[in-house]
């Protein structure tokens, strides 16, 4: 699955895009992403989420995936306060029709509350709803509104990447 992360250069934020494909260029195996990835990807993927302030998913692929909450181990604590970084990087899921579960383990047992990331068109019923768990961030009228996405979360410490995701 692709993902985004904002990454600290020094003091200027920089974005970084990864994610896996097959030879063929596919990103998805039988609808999965997960499917793709051996054990050098899922180290990389370990490894950015330890420098990132902040990861940036598509609700698709959190939900074709399975993810739970995104809790880094102690030791990628440590190494995170050592360069002076949050000890947990904020969740971003980008969502257009805000199909998400706010019991999902995602937002109950996440170490730092997340953002959903979606779009003046969402249901405004749904998006009340759904901010019990995740801070809800309105960014915009596009699907992808990315340039949108950085401004608008920066109330929430350092914003998401200008990037978007299914």
């Amino acid at each position: 699955g692709a993902g985004c992360d904002a990454m600290r250069e020094g003091k200027r934020q920089s974005v970084r895009v990864k994610f896996v494909a097959s030879s063929d260029g596919a990103t998805t195996d039988h609808g999965l992403s997960g499917r793709l990835s051996g054990p050098a990807d899922k180290r990389v993927f370990d490894l950015r989420r330890r420098l990132s302030d902040g990861i940036m998913v598509g609700a698709g692929t959190v939900r074709a995936e399975g993810y739970g909450a995104m809790q880094l181990d102690p030791a990628s604590v440590q190494s995170r306060r050592a360069n002076g970084l949050a000890d947990q990087p904020v969740f971003a899921i980008v969502s257009g029709a805000l199909s998400l579960d706010p019991e999902s383990t995602v937002f109950t047992n996440a170490p730092v509350r997340a953002i959903v990331l979606t779009v003046d068109a969402a249901p405004r019923a749904t998006q009340k709803a759904l901010s019990r768990a995740p801070d809800v961030v309105v960014c915009g009228n596009q699907p992808t509104a990315g340039d949108a996405m950085p401004g608008r979360s920066a109330t929430r410490g350092p914003p998401p990447p200008p990037c978007s995701a299914p």
